[in-house]
């Protein structure tokens, strides 16, 4: 549910708007939801009217699930959580203590009332420090790239190359990298735990090297595509952001004008700045939707396989460095109808919600004397084209059915750039500075919003702390364990002599 906003009554096929009785108001601080206008049953406030979607989907199992999607952008899995529990908080303080460059010996006992809830906290305190951790880690190498950026695919080895200098604030080797800069799911990896219980090996092995590599190109991967727009992400916090090759666009639209005949002669009155806001709409939009390149892309596209196990949820040994399967996937283009993946020709259809590649097509283009039939046209030969030039990658070919996802050879991440904020929807972008001029009142990116505009906007207090806390952070990991009746008596004696003999970075969770 959003807000309701003038012009949200729906008008049915009769031409009558809803009941009055039949709108929507929720209650502030109860949070109750009814119909009808009035003050909430439990506490007598005042609420207000707002706007419910109520769609949902069919699982493989037959069962339905509700979609989470914003009853004015469209977008999905937009929704946040308006607050947060102690967990949450208490691993916000965790992080806040132990990167303070203040702190020179960082140790923490926690405890909690139930054994179960130890287990659980110490995995959730572990693996939610460790973004932050990778968040500080990756800042510093962008920064240190500076103007020229840091491409993309080579993150995990910049990371490495930077982090192993024997300098003060560095874990100064590649074994004291590895082991801060592990995810949280490979702690338990055979061949990491050979490496690290042998201290007579200087560098890992070579496989177990170009694995740690691999992953963390995943990590900054997911970072500003996957995960963009979830949780403090850098891009989402103007802290970092990622750009692409204008050169490689520009090819792209060469490529594509000579398409422009065959398609209709209207396309020739379109200019390089229309085109290049449409191509770099496109982006973004598929960016936010986990569409970025990696290796591990290969096999979910030609076998919708993603996470550490096979369909039948069988262990399959080249996949356990993959990340897990999560709750979120990605999204790439195809050019049929597919339930995974986004559906780039999907024509308009009556009754339907035009789909969001004609919304903007026509927002941004201004074609009014163009078909649907030309538009769909136009986006198949911008496919073609922008593989041709590089800028989109064909991972995947079934028949006439093809897979595309953003190259991830054709982008760079920037530690500075400008934030713009659309004046309708308040959807913001975060651009590098030489793309931003592009979207100076330029057209929104939000569904709904039909006439706004993205406009300079400043920064605000969440987004100033963070770029903040992500540069000057020391770059420590934090291990919590479990220290309950559940282990043996071994077991927790050992983890209570390496905290007292000075172990840092430990968090015995009691």
């Amino acid at each position: 549910m959003s807000p309701w906003i003038e012009g949200d009554d729906p008008i049915r096929e009769g031409g009558q708007l809803d009941l009055e009785d039949l709108h929507w108001y929720l209650a502030p601080t109860s949070l109750v939801v009814r119909q009808g206008a009035g003050k909430c049953p439990l506490t007598n406030e005042n609420a207000f009217r707002v706007k419910v979607v109520q769609e949902s989907r069919a699982l493989e199992n037959g069962h339905r699930i509700g979609i989470r999607r914003c009853p004015h952008c469209a977008a999905e899995d937009s929704l946040m959580f308006i607050g947060s529990r102690a967990a949450t908080i208490a691993s916000v303080a965790i992080d806040e203590v132990f990167s303070s460059v203040l702190n020179s010996d960082p140790k923490l006992l926690a405890f909690t009332d139930s054994v179960q809830d130890a287990s659980h906290r110490a995995g959730f305190f572990s693996a939610r420090t460790y973004h932050f951790t990778l968040r500080t880690a990756l800042q510093h190498v962008i920064d240190d790239a500076g103007d020229d950026g840091l491409p993309l695919v080579d993150v995990g080895q910049a990371l490495i190359n930077y982090w192993s200098q024997p300098l003060p604030g560095r874990p100064g080797s590649l074994r004291e990298v590895m082991a801060t800069l592990l995810p949280p799911d490979l702690r338990e990896y055979d061949a990491y735990l050979e490496y690290r219980n042998n201290p007579t090996l200087v560098n890992p092995p070579a496989k177990l090297l170009k694995e740690f590599i691999s992953r963390l190109n995943w990590q900054a991967t997911s970072e500003f595509s996957l995960m963009l727009t979830h949780g403090r992400t850098m891009e989402l916090h103007a802290s970092a952001t990622l750009g692409w090759d204008e050169s490689i666009i520009e090819r792209s639209i060469s490529l594509l004008r000579d398409r422009f005949p065959a398609i209709s002669p209207a396309l020739a009155a379109l200019d390089d700045i229309q085109l290049k806001r449409w191509i770099h709409g496109i982006l973004h939009r598929q960016r936010e939707r986990g569409g970025m390149y990696h290796p591990y892309i290969d096999k979910y596209a030609e076998q919708a396989l993603w996470g550490k196990f096979g369909w039948r949820s069988e262990a399959l040994d080249y996949r356990e460095t993959y990340p897990p399967r999560g709750k979120y996937m990605p999204r790439l283009l195809v050019t049929a109808n597919d339930r995974y993946h986004d559906f780039a020709l999907a024509p308009s259809r009556p009754g339907s919600q035009l789909p969001w590649q004609l919304v903007w097509a026509r927002r941004v283009l201004d074609l009014p004397g163009v078909d649907d039939a030309s538009l769909l046209d136009l986006i198949e030969a911008f496919l073609r084209s922008a593989t041709e030039a590089g800028l989109l990658r064909c991972v995947h070919q079934d028949g006439n059915k093809a897979y595309y996802a953003l190259n991830d050879q054709a982008v760079r991440l920037y530690p500075s750039g400008e934030k713009l904020l659309c004046s309708g929807s308040g959807h913001v972008l975060f651009r590098p500075l030489t793309e931003s001029v592009l979207w100076q009142a330029a057209p929104s990116l939000s569904y709904r919003a039909e006439s706004s505009r993205y406009q300079a906007a400043a920064l605000n207090e969440r987004e100033i702390y963070y770029r903040g806390r992500y540069r000057k952070g020391a770059l420590r990991r934090v291990f919590a364990y479990e220290h309950t009746g559940l282990l043996t008596t071994e077991e927790r004696e050992n983890l209570e002599l390496s905290f007292n003999a000075g172990a840092t970075r430990m968090i015995p969770m009691c």
